[in-house]
């Protein structure tokens, strides 16, 4: 199952952001939790974390690149348990 990591709205008024970085490389594993990039909305710079455990098998935006809002910037591939 693959789950992404949008672009957040910190604010009514927010269109977009600024990814600064990302803080996880591509085919990395991830836990639920864990800061996967920094982004910069409204003059502050916050971290995003992953919101399941799984593999890193897609970075969607380039560092310094304005994102609007519910664009995704990345793709984790979980298992799910049966």
């Amino acid at each position: 199952m693959i789950t992404e990591i949008k672009m957040p709205a910190l604010s009514d008024a927010m269109t977009h952001g600024k990814l600064l970085c990302y803080l996880v490389q591509l085919g990395q594993t991830v836990t639920k939790g864990q800061p996967v990039a920094e982004v910069e909305a409204d003059k502050a710079n916050i971290e995003i974390e992953a919101p399941a455990d799984g593999k890193i098998v897609r970075l969607c935006a380039s560092v310094d690149e304005v994102v609007p809002v519910n664009n995704t910037l990345i793709q984790i591939e979980s298992q799910q348990k049966s």
